[in-house]
């Protein structure tokens, strides 16, 4: 599971690298993997603070960290991607008569986020969790774990593992194009996460592309169904480059009624001048989508936080701006538009800051000290890097 002898051989490349003063050791292949699992927690949080340009290799990485690989070295041994990335499901996609294998990737990813770990305040040890029966305090094997559904109180209906698998749909192997819609018919509400979706091997490829190019050349979505996670998902299939963009969806009964919520807004007349001025705001403020502008704020604060306790520095905290009730909406309206239409040019810039990937700071690795304004200017990384997480 660990990679083996793979990623034996990376740790001691990236070690052979370091320097003359370091040098490749010998290590037992037992005592390696006992060392990969001892220390894949701080390799886990120590990669999120490095800049990587591929895939990583959790394992290999935990090995370096284990033997006190410094982080240059952990960089250039990860310069190449290692791996391709995992489909969550495998199956074929099918319209009426014409089918081919295809694999779902996930479009979205949550791992580049710093994360945090539960700890004992007084040991500094992670806190585990247990499963252990309700009544009797016992720990339970997870073969003895069965799934039931609560009729009352107490009272509960087991489900095997085996029964479940008895009423598996069709679509657990198969997304069966059931409709085309146009896409402006999607309520937004029903939208739930992005999937990728591809050609599995080799095989498949011409009947991948007549579907594709089909949906595209109608301007259509494509619904059908598709199994994931033993629940049957709604997916609408739309055409991306080469591939296809797969969006699950929620059923009616999991969206709730506007109407819970909306009764209760005043009835409000909008005067014709209000209008005219919020109209020009939105006017000056008018451009184009442009995700990569965009910055995690709080990202970027967690950053700079973990930065100064690495660092030493007292943490003090800052002064929340504090919110103003508007009493005259009209010349909130008309200072609002004299603010936005105020020459940005109003105060000199300074440097051009240096660019960063994603919109967000880089985590020092590691915080050795401060160093003179000179030498830290002259080692400070390419702007081009991009940090990733494991």
């Amino acid at each position: 599971m660990l990679g083996g002898d793979s990623h034996r051989a990376t740790l001691i490349t990236a070690e052979s690298e370091v320097g003359p003063k370091r040098r490749a050791r010998k290590r037992d292949p037992a005592d390696l993997d006992r060392l990969a699992l001892q220390h894949m927690n701080i390799c886990i949080s120590r990669c999120r603070f490095c800049l990587f340009d591929g895939p990583i290799d959790v394992a290999a990485i935990s090995l370096m960290v284990a033997h006190d690989v410094d982080d240059r070295s952990i960089r250039h041994a990860f310069a190449q991607p290692l791996h391709s990335p995992r489909a969550n499901w495998k199956g074929f996609l099918r319209l009426s008569l014409v089918t081919c294998p295809v694999a779902l990737y996930p479009a979205t990813s949550e791992s580049e986020k710093i994360s945090f770990n539960q700890l004992n305040r007084q040991t500094g040890h992670r806190i585990k969790y247990v499963k252990v029966d309700a009544d009797t305090g016992d720990e339970v094997a997870n073969e003895d774990i069965v799934k039931g559904y609560e009729l009352d109180k107490g009272q509960y209906i087991e489900v095997t593992k085996e029964e479940l698998e008895e009423i598996a749909l069709e679509s657990t192997r198969t997304i069966e194009i059931d409709e085309f819609v146009d896409k402006s018919d999607i309520d937004p509400r029903y939208l739930i996460r992005p999937y990728y979706l591809r050609p599995d091997g080799k095989v498949g490829h011409d009947a991948f592309a007549v579907i594709r190019e089909t949906i595209r050349e109608m301007a259509k979505v494509a619904i059908g169904r598709v199994v994931l996670t033993n629940r049957e998902h709604i997916i609408a299939l739309e055409p991306m480059d080469k591939g296809l963009v797969g969006t699950l969806l929620r059923y009616p009964y999991e969206v709730r009624s506007e109407q819970e919520y909306f009764d209760e807004i005043q009835d409000v007349k909008v005067t014709k001048d209000m209008l005219d001025l919020a109209r020009h705001i939105v006017n000056q403020k008018a451009g184009t989508f442009d995700p990569g502008k965009f910055e995690d704020h709080y990202e970027t604060a967690l950053v700079d936080l973990i930065n100064q306790k690495r660092a030493g520095k007292t943490i003090r905290p800052k002064e929340r701006p504090k919110g103003e009730n508007v009493v005259d909406l009209m010349e909130a309206l008309r200072r609002s538009v004299g603010r936005e239409a105020a020459p940005a040019k109003a105060a000199k810039p300074a440097k051009k800051p240096r660019k960063v990937a994603a919109g967000q700071k880089e985590m020092l690795m590691p915080i050795q000290g401060k160093k003179p304004a000179k030498e830290a200017a002259a080692k400070k990384p390419a702007t081009g890097q991009r940090r990733k997480s494991a």
